[in-house]
């Protein structure tokens, strides 16, 4: 569906739909609560609107198993009842602030709102929350112990967050222009990591050698390196 202004609570009748995708509408402020009726419903799209709030509804959706709910400017962020979705398998809610500045540089952040429920969604396997103000994220992350591909890029993170080094599974970490100056010894937890994008970063407590010969010789680095590093024993990363 494109371009669209409303959506009647009619929506809330197509009882056997399993796919609904809802993009490119600018105008559109609102989705109705009847879109929780959908129970057949597999894979929801809302992407280029003007909503500030998802219906509180949208945790009835029990069969849902990929949501994606990028490029909305004014969304506030996601509802409690997002933990409800016990069948999801991919949530995208990336680029929802357009305003990303590069480093540290930005002062008044305006972070997309991550519920603390978000860690009972058990078998959340992909989590995209790239460019969206955040410098932090919910404890209760580290319950996602399915996740294994976590998308965080073109935000304002200076470490890695501790929620991050409980997810057993977790295969690829993208923290690309995040302005991390830290990576911290939690990082060797991540026993199945394969692919960790630090690019844009400074990294002080890890030597660009090292850095760059991949995971593994990075937690092999840190399972060596004391808890409190000497200043003499810090190096700077210089970007390539």
């Amino acid at each position: 569906m494109r371009d669209l202004t409303t959506l009647s609570d009619s929506l809330g009748n197509l009882k056997n739909l399993d796919h609904l995708e809802i993009k490119e509408s600018g105008s559109l402020e609102s989705i109705p609560e009847s879109i929780g009726k959908l129970q057949t419903l597999t894979w929801l799209s809302i992407e280029y609107t003007a909503i500030d709030s998802l219906p509180h509804s949208i945790g009835s959706l029990s069969n849902l198993k990929y949501l994606n709910v990028q490029h909305n400017p004014k969304l506030k962020g996601l509802p409690e009842s997002i933990g409800s979705l016990r069948s999801l398998r991919t949530l995208w809610v990336s680029y929802n602030r357009d305003d990303h500045e590069p480093g540290d540089k930005k002062k008044n952040l305006n972070p997309f709102y991550i519920p603390d429920s978000i860690g009972d969604l058990e078998n959340l396997k992909e989590f995209n929350a790239s460019k969206n103000d955040l410098a932090d994220l919910p404890k209760s992350m580290g319950r996602l112990k399915k996740l294994t591909d976590l998308d965080l890029n073109f935000n304002y993170f200076i470490t890695i967050p501790e929620c991050v080094f409980e997810m057993e599974d977790l295969e690829i970490l993208d923290m690309a222009y995040c302005n991390l100056s830290k990576i911290p010894k939690g990082f060797a937890e991540l026993t199945n990591l394969s692919h960790f994008d630090f690019e844009g970063s400074r990294v002080e407590n890890v030597p660009s050698d090292v850095l760059y010969a991949g995971v593994e010789t990075i937690q092999k680095f840190l399972n060596k390196t004391p808890d409190k590093n000497k200043k003499d024993t810090c190096y700077r990363l210089e970007r390539i």
